[in-house]
């Protein structure tokens, strides 16, 4: 069979305009890819794709946006050292490092290794050495980041970041990484942060400053870095007290000091979400020698607020149970809705103002009250689930 040049010259043409076309839909899959992998944290896949829309096959507008965005891929991406040392305080090289069950280095060099940020679970395997675990939290940008692990000692660990910053952690009472339901659970000084033992959290390269104060506070919306069982009491409170309908046929009202005692506790764990509790209040008045007092269950929702390193809960609640009164006496439905305002000073030891009203009715004919109550004391929150 006999083909002329034209047509050998066509099938040439038509090849290579397939082959171009094919590169070109890769080119663009690459780099659409390489944006989803970035957000997802995964840097070191999208550098990879990255590479791939970088080529000199690529198209010039797609090849040079892929290039300038290599360089901002690889500025995030962080790497760890490992210093992996004997009982003697001599570093152990012959270490076969995994990182979330895949191989990550077969010896230690000294170098560091470049890993996607966010947390990893570490093993560290040495000959004759019992398997060792860890899990780490790394920044994203933290380029020196240094974590050491001693043989034999497997309960301590030691944290250096690229700000300086060192500090050591006993992995018997929470170690960075593992799960949590209250600081309580984590070793000092790591906080109980997204159900997570959290150290201190480094800035970005450019962003300033070295490392914050994140890790003594919550950072996390809607969850609370303290316990969720706790105890307080009003120890200065006013009621006043507003009977529309006396029944000597004209209106009343009286005021007096109203102390009350509560325990409660949140089936989170912490001290946020849902809330249940019972208290128990008295109201002293020398109004007529009256006094009187309330048996109440308490139902509310706590939303704590990050403020540095402290912590400012917003807590609104209804309570309902009964109220009475001594002289009389007299005893009848109790109703009110509120809300506290705690302050956490320091492990766990809180402040707090109240502000409610509501009504109470009581078994003689026709006396009901209006009541409006303030109040401040203190209280303590602790506890929590298990890990």
């Amino acid at each position: 069979m006999i083909v002329s040049r034209t047509s050998l010259f066509a099938c040439v043409m038509l090849l290579s305009a397939a082959a171009s076309a094919q590169d070109l839909k890769t080119c663009i899959a690459s780099n659409e890819k390489s944006l989803s992998l970035k957000k997802s944290g995964k840097l070191i896949d999208a550098r990879k794709e990255l590479a791939t829309c970088a080529a000199e096959a690529c198209p010039d507008a797609i090849k040079v946006e892929c290039k300038k965005r290599i360089a901002e891929v690889s500025s995030m991406i962080p790497g760890v050292v490992f210093d992996v040392k004997d009982a003697s305080g001599n570093s152990v090289m012959n270490v076969k490092v995994t990182m979330d069950g895949a191989p990550l280095v077969d010896r230690l060099e000294g170098l560091a290794v470049p890993v996607d940020p966010g947390p990893h679970k570490f093993t560290f395997e040495v000959a004759g050495q019992p398997l060792i675990e860890r899990t780490f939290l790394i920044a994203e940008g933290d380029k020196a980041h240094r974590e050491t692990i001693t043989l034999g000692a497997a309960s301590t660990s030691t944290t250096t970041n690229n700000t300086g910053n060192t500090g050591t952690q006993t992995n018997a009472g929470g170690a960075e990484g593992e799960s949590c339901m209250s600081t309580n659970d984590c070793a000092a000084p790591l906080r109980c942060l997204k159900k997570t033992c959290t150290s201190v959290k480094t800035s970005k390269p450019g962003e300033g400053g070295g490392a914050t104060s994140s890790s003594s506070s919550n950072a996390t919306p809607g969850e609370s870095s303290n316990g969720g069982v706790y105890i307080q009491s009003v120890l200065g409170g006013v009621a006043w007290s507003y009977f529309p309908n006396f029944v000597a046929g004209f209106p009343y009202d009286w005021a007096g000091f109203r102390p009350d005692i509560e325990f409660g506790f949140h089936p989170s764990g912490r001290h946020d979400g849902f809330v249940i509790g019972v208290r128990q209040a008295f109201i002293l008045t020398e109004a007529q020698g009256f006094a009187g007092g309330t048996s109440s269950l308490r139902l509310g929702w706590d939303i704590p607020i990050a403020l540095g390193e402290r912590e400012l809960t917003i807590a609104p609640f209804v309570s309902a149970g009964i109220g009475y009164i001594f002289d009389g006496p007299s005893a009848g439905i109790h109703i009110n809705g509120g809300a506290d305002v705690k302050f956490f000073i320091a492990s766990g030891f809180f402040a707090f103002g109240r502000i409610e009203a509501g009504a109470q009715c009581f078994h003689d004919g026709g006396i009901c009250a209006f009541d409006l109550v303030a109040g401040a004391g203190v209280g303590i929150a602790f506890g929590g689930g298990s890990k």
